[in-house]
């Protein structure tokens, strides 16, 4: 085994790694949110006939995905600018009480400062238009998120990557259709369980007959998508390399594990009558897919990146040399 699991346990490597993760579901939070609302819960709420019940789903909807959209927004920004200071620590392998000079030079110097401009423009963007209420609101919100999604690859393990144009489209795709399949959980199992509450058992079962056969119908062409852009990476990353031989390969397997058992959470109820089955599973699948992706940002995300630094060589005060990639203010004179 050319690189042992243990390799992985390092203090720095697994803060910046618990960084991105609290990103990573940030981000899937929040598209889901706004992806439940568009792709499955107006599709579904449209076949009702009593204006009533549409009346009350839609409040129970908005009190839900309103607070989520705004509420989340502000936590990524606060996770962004963590990931900011952090990234600073990790490329000039200085102490936190003496990066801050080296703050600037982050966001102007590097490639990763010029991604995470972007995504803070992305951000305040999305903050001002959800307090806006116009038609087209929505949709541009999901569209946005869904390039929110770009940004992750842009400066992970896929754009290290000799194929990189490749590896950072189908990891965008698989990102955005993690964030569809996952993120929309959470609004439908607390949507079916707030009209249990209220609605006549005629009317319930055939509300969600409709919403979880067309939240169905989104997971099924999310999986698959997530599959295929997932075999494709692990195709690319691996070239020809047996799975154990690297860390993202012992790391992917133990993904692909939990992947596997979230998949298979979430088919079986689909074969049961039983609706109360189907419930019993989200929390389950909500907590085994998140720690999979706990686990596979590790490598996926969380990599460092090599060689993303300012020109130049430079020295630590302590006259050791930088590390590979790192990021070191050129002394005055």
């Amino acid at each position: 085994m050319e690189q042992p699991l243990f390799n992985l346990m390092d203090v720095h490597l697994f803060r910046m790694t618990l960084f991105k993760w609290l990103d990573v579901v940030g981000i899937v939070l929040w598209v889901g949110a706004i992806g439940f609302r568009l792709l499955v819960f107006r599709p579904s709420v449209k076949a009702l006939r009593d204006p009533e019940a549409k009346r009350r789903l839609q409040k129970e909807e908005a009190d839900y995905t309103e607070p989520v959209l705004k509420g989340l927004l502000f936590y990524l920004l606060v996770i962004h600018f963590l990931t900011w200071v952090h990234e600073a620590e990790m490329m000039s392998g200085k102490p936190l009480s003496a990066i801050i000079p080296v703050l600037p030079i982050v966001l102007t110097k590097t490639h990763y400062g010029s991604i995470w401009m972007v995504k803070l423009f992305l951000l305040l963007f999305l903050l001002l238009l959800v307090q806006i209420r116009i038609k087209a609101r929505d949709p541009i919100l999901l569209g946005v998120g869904i390039f929110l999604c770009l940004t992750g690859g842009l400066v992970g393990h896929p754009f290290t990557h000799k194929a990189q144009q490749g590896a950072v489209f189908t990891d965008w795709i698989h990102f955005t259709s993690v964030s569809i399949w996952i993120g929309g959980l959470l609004p439908l199992r607390r949507l079916a369980r707030k009209a249990a509450s209220w609605m006549a058992p005629a009317g319930l079962a055939l509300f969600l007959r409709i919403l979880i056969g067309t939240f169905s119908k989104r997971a099924i062409l999310a999986v698959a998508l997530i599959i295929a852009s997932g075999g494709y990476n692990v195709i690319l990353f691996l070239d020809r390399h047996w799975i154990f031989d690297f860390n993202y390969g012992q790391v992917l397997s133990i993904k692909l594990l939990l992947a596997a058992a979230t998949i298979g959470m979430g088919v079986e109820p689909l074969l049961c009558s039983s609706l109360a089955s189907e419930y019993s599973k989200f929390r389950a699948i909500a907590g085994v897919r998140s720690g999979a992706a706990f686990l596979s940002v590790y490598y996926d995300r969380g990599r460092p990146r090599d060689g993303d630094a300012p020109s130049g060589r430079a020295a630590h005060a302590d006259g050791a040399a930088p590390a590979v990639g790192a990021v070191v203010p050129a002394k005055a004179g």
